[in-house]
């Protein structure tokens, strides 16, 4: 088969494949009639810390907290088009051993033209169960970032004490950042 024949038929193979995708897909698209509301989610990675490395697991990236020490952890981001309403959110740890994790959580939110701190909510310092080499989505943290709105720029905030004596995991954790599941309009 020579390479103009090899173009023809895959042209021809995508156009079938769209023509396919199009015809089986009608049944997933909501017009103005039948408009449904959709849970989506997506990840949030750290973006700043006070702790000293920023390393790369042997399978993700994340931020190392050591044991015996307290740091913390931030990102900033908005909400994607479509947003109409906060589900969760969770941050996302692995721990190298078992025990309570002592850590706090906050969040806040201001739109364009408004004090940064305007909508700040900080949780006071918690015990929460991790097991050693499993990755956990830590309780919901939604409420730390209620009212958030889709032109809204949200800061979450993940701090982790290591060295206070109700943290009894006694290994360093890699925080890998928070889960946000909402549900859009489309």
């Amino acid at each position: 088969m020579s390479s103009s024949q090899w173009k023809t038929l895959t042209v021809h193979r995508i156009v079938e494949l769209i023509e396919d995708l199009e015809v089986n897909s009608h049944a997933q698209v909501h017009g103005p009639a039948d408009q449904e509301d959709q849970d989506r989610w997506f990840f949030v990675v750290p973006r700043t810390t006070n702790a000293f490395d920023n390393v790369e697991s042997q399978a993700y990236a994340g931020i190392y907290i050591d044991d015996n020490l307290d740091r913390w952890c931030a990102a900033t981001f908005r909400f994607p088009s479509g947003f109409t309403s906060l589900v969760h959110v969770h941050p996302v740890l692995v721990t190298g051993g078992t025990g309570n994790l002592y850590r706090r959580h906050a969040g806040s939110h201001a739109g364009n033209g408004e004090l940064y701190d305007a909508h700040t909510t900080t949780g006071a310092m918690a015990t929460e169960a991790v097991t050693i080499s499993v990755m956990t989505e830590l309780a919901d943290i939604s409420a730390f970032i209620a009212g958030a709105g889709i032109n809204d720029y949200i800061g979450v905030n993940f701090r982790r004490d290591g060295s206070d004596l109700l943290d009894t995991v006694n290994s360093g954790i890699m925080f890998y950042g928070w889960l946000v599941e909402y549900v859009a309009d489309m």
